[in-house]
């Protein structure tokens, strides 16, 4: 979805594609004009890694990838296979509910929590959502992906919900400070 200041050069640039491919693949007949708000297709290689999903998610949806990778690697370990007592699926830990809520109201497509995939854009969308929701407050958004954003802002955080969200942002400052795989 085309940003304000943002234009076909920097939108092929962000994704690694050229401009023409750009026009090419979405019937633009003049490159220099493109609305804000103006849905693109871009032709993106499909990841391979977990690590991928997350960066390719996290740029789609303006969230830090360092972020993502940690609240995915404290989740599950960025381990597909993991399934939570609770009924949590995948990567991201996903619940039914938050498939259905992001797939229904934020991606507007279905969605396979069970896919890694769509696992990882699942869950980064919802945070992305839960982000905004809590004004660009990492910390607060942390909390409500662990507890509830409702339960944080109501109940506050619990103790171990302080404790998962320090845990996420030291693991966000390992990953930060890594270098890419």
């Amino acid at each position: 979805v085309v940003a304000a200041g943002e234009n076909l050069t920097i939108i092929a640039a962000h994704y690694s594609v050229s401009p023409q491919t750009l026009t090419a693949l979405n019937g633009i007949t003049n490159p220099n004009l493109v609305r804000v708000g103006q849905r693109l297709k871009v032709p993106v290689p499909a990841p391979t890694t977990v690590e991928a999903l997350l960066v390719l998610y996290s740029h789609q949806f303006k969230v830090d990838p360092s972020l993502m990778k940690a609240l995915a690697w404290q989740e599950s370990g960025w381990q597909q296979s993991v399934v939570s007592p609770v009924g949590a699926v995948g990567v991201m830990q996903v619940m039914p509910q938050t498939t259905s809520f992001t797939s229904n109201t934020l991606l507007q497509h279905p969605v396979n929590a069970a896919t890694v995939a769509n696992n990882v854009e699942t869950g980064v969308a919802f945070f992305a959502y839960l982000l905004k929701r809590a004004g660009g407050n990492e910390q607060l958004a942390i909390a409500g992906y662990y507890q509830g954003l409702t339960s944080v802002k109501t109940r506050g955080m619990y103790n171990d919900t302080k404790r998962y969200v320090a845990n996420i942002e030291a693991l966000k400052q390992r990953f930060g400070s890594a270098r890419p795989t």
